[in-house]
């Protein structure tokens, strides 16, 4: 009951049902010709500059460098985040990738810079993203306001949501570049659409130190017939959008495909009750990624979050022992970092 309050509480905040972007008859057209969308997944390379928008000093840093996008949105052009300096001599590095709608839920907004800080307390470099389409990265509505809850990405057609994913994806691993240039190895933690995120770079990237992944969505249909989606896909059946469209559409972000790190370095906290998450897919996910460690809690999808600081303490302890197991392992001195990356 929590998790459909939340869930429907979530559609009505970020406005899910107000239409936005539709896919135009070109783009549905070569699809159903099998010509599916470009998404690129490839490695970018590290940012050749990172310019940080705050002052030098104790506190987070606000940063951004330029994003190496499959597709062109004009407002979507710089990878946004935070810095946490690692507190004492650096260990590591690690990604974070916020959920969905973050820009709407200042609670998770809060969570998230608890856990950002948790790493930085012991010593790992967090950088916490801001995904496409959301936040500072969203375009400009009508009314001069930001789309600030991501309403774009998770409501905006088909091929915007996948492409954006994409883009995600390129981001992430650019970062990737750049932190372990700083601080030697880094691993990621993600949240829902963060933990979808990092599943996609964990296909293709053997680079993670360690992996965390809070309420990976795993089966379209699940995810597609949740509270969270259903207007979603109520509508795009209305703009006579089929199945088979959103699956040919969803091709390029398969996940199907075994992990490029070792299931020992992969931990799945996930929810018995979750309707976005489900136990179903998780298990799937599992036995394709050869029986990672999964943190069961008696949740769903949202009130997961009710038990944030076991979230909290096993997401830290696991960094703590993938990072322990592989100490000196590409280890790179941070002195002097700043200064070559702002």
């Amino acid at each position: 009951m929590i998790d459909q309050v939340l869930l429907r509480l979530t559609v009505h905040r970020a406005e899910l049902r107000r239409r936005t972007l539709w896919p135009d008859p070109e783009a549905l057209r070569r699809l159903r010709a099998g010509d599916t969308p470009v998404v690129p997944l490839d490695d970018p390379g590290a940012p050749t500059a990172v310019t940080f928008l705050d002052a030098e000093g104790s506190g987070p840093r606000r940063f951004e460098f330029a994003s190496s996008p499959p597709f062109g949105l004009p407002h979507d052009a710089m990878v946004q985040g935070v810095l946490f300096e690692p507190v004492g001599p650096a260990r590591g590095a690690v990604v974070l990738f916020p959920g969905a709608f973050t820009g709407i839920n200042s609670g998770f907004e809060r969570f998230y810079a608890r856990m950002a800080r948790g790493f930085a307390s012991r010593g790992t470099a967090a950088v916490l993203l801001t995904a496409p389409l959301h936040k500072e990265r969203a375009a400009m509505r009508a009314d001069g306001q930001r789309e600030l809850s991501g309403h774009d990405l998770l409501h905006g057609d088909i091929f915007t949501h996948v492409r954006a994913v994409g883009q995600a994806v390129r981001d992430v691993r650019a970062t990737l570049g750049w932190l372990e240039s700083a601080y030697g190895r880094a691993g990621v933690w993600g949240v829902s659409l963060g933990a979808v995120v990092h599943s996609l770079v964990l296909t293709r990237d053997a680079r993670p130190a360690f992996a965390v992944l809070i309420q990976p969505p795993v089966g379209r249909r699940t995810v597609f017939e949740s509270p969270l989606l259903e207007v979603w896909t109520q509508q795009l059946r209305e703009s006579g959008i089929t199945a088979d469209d959103i699956a040919a559409a969803f091709a390029p972000l398969d996940r199907r495909v075994p992990s490029r790190i070792a299931a020992a370095q992969i931990l799945i906290q996930a929810g018995r009750h979750d309707m976005l998450a489900g136990p179903e897919g998780i298990e799937e996910l599992r036995t394709l990624w050869g029986n990672p460690r999964v943190s069961w809690f008696d949740h769903g999808h949202t009130s997961i979050f009710i038990a944030r600081r076991r979230l909290m303490a096993e997401a830290l302890a696991f960094a703590e022992e993938a990072f322990a197991h592989g100490a000196g392992a590409g280890a790179a001195s941070s002195e002097g970092a700043l200064g070559e990356r702002s």
